[in-house]
């Protein structure tokens, strides 16, 4: 068992923990609940959660008990418990998160559990009700009190927790160290996406639940609820209707061949995809059985397995309902790597040949050999098809684009390879990318004069600051070729998700060796000033600066699709919702995107 600090804290937490949610009280008694935890803490468990709530404070009770019976030192165990639900219906005692409810709370909970403190008190949800100030004051004072050595949030927004913790630090006083968030590979974004600020500046750890989506994660709802499972809990008839989602169930059944090459069970998988993020101070586990929980704990043997090519797989297949049908790529990304990734994601998702669209491109080649770089001659374009539908694992791209324009090769050499392509059936259209106005014409006119196969579509960069090609050098083109767009980069390489205000964060795309070029472009000072600008009209609209960029592409009625990229599910699903802002951009707010890109 390896040992994670608590963000910033000195803390330090197992990084498989094990909880007490829906089963203690509910699937198992006291002494099978001691067995478990006996097991947890065998296989190196130091972090037992609980809250006041479950089973209506049984659980907290249940836990105590076993505590005492198996007689472990307390300074070699963490326990932590949460409020805000509350046991009774008297008003002050429950749902809510004033001091009189807390420092009650607090009282109930050490005695249920026989315990002088608990090693973290969680606030079980924000209350909207009672001011921050107060919650955060409260919290502070109970640690003071000795009755918890650290307090923290669970489920709370981004924004509550940085209200928390910046009034905390003015006031002298002790902030939230973690968060306790739902996070598997359903449920990504907060941990992934919203609350990434608050790791660097506030020092946040996370103490993850749910790794395994409430069971759906194990695989074995695929025929239905069984009758000795979570879903099937008198009250829990919500959480069965959830799971049984069909969408869901067919993504799990298609995780299952990915879990059993890396020889584990999809329980285990998914349990270990949630331990490889390094946000994550530790994932809560649950079991009805200690053999259960020696099963949880193989998890770890598999984290390490999960290569890029693993996680890149799993992404693709929990992603795949967003409606997406066209996915881009080009022989040269990741010298060949790229094509590879997606051809094995393809055919492991099983999805019917005719109900998407992939493209590649060809120009700037693999190797360094005569014709097989920066060309479009005819040798080199059959050579390269060959090579990326081997890759591919396909019979034929939907799309072959020309990366580049030749300035040696005749367009017109080119125009007849890309069209005798297409005659082969090794691709159904052909295209250009970063072509001049002129050169799509030509090539264009000489497909027609001679009967050949036209490009039918352009591949430009376009967005607020690379806008013009799209919008003033191809306009001819989109009424005397009939020409497409299939718009790449929307956010200025990541500059227009307003990240780099303050840097290169150490994840991002510029800070990739080799990338250094990309980082300068980004930070020029008048750039990240009108981006900054930028910011406001987004919060009006409801969204992130991406979405609102996103959907300022779309809005364009030339750009046939706007590509985007993402590095993991969550940020599909953030990127997806854009489609909802393109409505918003009405004339005004449009007019006030241009004055200050344009400024």
């Amino acid at each position: 068992m390896n040992y994670r600090r608590l963000g910033r804290s000195g803390l330090r937490l197992s990084e498989l923990s094990f909880g007490s949610w829906v089963t203690y009280g509910n699937q198992m008694n006291e002494s099978v609940a001691r067995e478990c935890m006996a097991a947890a803490h065998d296989a190196g468990v130091n972090f037992f959660d609980n809250a006041e709530v479950y089973a209506k404070g049984r659980s907290e009770t249940i836990m105590g008990d076993a505590l005492r019976k198996l007689g472990w030192r307390r300074a070699s165990y963490i326990v932590s418990t949460k409020f805000f639900w509350g046991l009774y219906d008297g008003t002050n005692e429950k749902n809510t998160l004033n001091r009189k409810y807390l420092m009650q709370a607090i009282d109930g909970s050490l005695s249920r559990l026989g315990l002088d403190y608990v090693d973290i008190a969680f606030c079980h949800r924000a209350d909207p009700e009672t001011p921050i100030e107060e919650t955060v004051r409260a919290m502070s004072d109970m640690i003071a009190a000795g009755k918890a050595m650290y307090w923290g949030t669970s489920e709370w927004s981004a924004g509550e927790i940085a209200s928390a913790c910046e009034i905390a630090e003015r006031h002298h006083l002790h902030k939230p160290v973690t968060e306790q968030p739902q996070y598997n590979l359903f449920h990504r974004e907060r941990v992934e996406t919203e609350y990434a600020r608050l790791y660097d500046d506030f020092g946040l750890g996370t103490t993850t639940w749910s790794p395994l989506a409430s069971g759906l994660l194990t695989g074995k709802y695929h025929a239905g609820v069984p009758a000795d499972s979570r879903a099937a809990i008198k009250g829990f008839e919500w959480l069965a209707e959830r799971i049984l989602e069909p969408t869901r169930l067919a993504k799990v059944q298609s995780l299952v061949p990915i879990a059993q090459e890396l020889g584990c069970t999809l329980a285990q998988m998914s349990i270990a995809w949630c331990v490889r993020n390094p946000h994550v101070s530790t994932v809560i586990t649950g079991a009805s059985r200690p053999a259960q929980v020696e099963e949880n704990m193989r998890a770890l043997d598999i984290v390490a397995k999960l290569t890029p090519d693993v996680l890149a797989r799993i992404d693709a297949i929990v992603a795949s309902d967003a409606g997406v049908n066209f996915f881009d790529n080009a022989e040269v990304y990741a010298k060949g790597r790229s094509e590879t990734i997606m051809g094995d994601a393809l055919r492991k998702l099983g999805w019917r040949r005719a109900s998407y669209i992939v493209s590649t491109k060809f120009f700037w080649g693999l190797y360094d050999g005569t014709n097989e770089k920066n060309t479009l001659n005819r040798k080199y374009l059959m050579q390269a098809i060959d090579g990326s539908l081997s890759r591919l694992g396909l019979d034929y791209v939907d799309i072959a684009f020309c990366h580049r324009a030749d300035p040696e090769t005749p367009i017109e050499e080119t125009v007849r390879a890309m069209s005798d392509m297409i005659a082969a059936g090794k691709a159904m259209y052909w295209g250009t990318s970063e072509w001049s106005a002129g050169e799509i014409a030509s090539a264009c006119e000489i497909a027609e004069r001679h009967h050949l196969h036209k490009p039918v579509t352009e591949q430009p960069q376009y967005n607020l600051f690379h806008r013009e090609r799209v919008e003033t050098e191809y306009a001819r083109l989109y009424d005397d070729f009939g020409l497409g767009t299939t718009t790449w980069s929307p956010l200025a390489s990541g500059l227009l998700t307003g990240k780099y205000h303050a840097g290169v964060p150490a994840d991002s795309r510029a800070a990739i060796k080799g990338f250094e070029w990309l980082a300068e472009r980004i930070l020029e000072p008048t750039r990240l000033a009108k981006v900054q600008s930028l910011v406001p009209i987004a919060q009006e609209l409801g969204c992130t600066l991406a979405q609102m960029s996103i959907a300022w592409c779309v809005r364009n009625p030339h750009v046939s699709t706007v590509i985007t990229g993402a590095s993991r599910p969550a940020q599909v699903e953030e990127n997806m919702r854009a489609l909802d802002i393109v409505a918003k951009l009405t004339p005004d707010v449009l007019a006030r995107i241009d004055a200050i890109v344009a400024s």
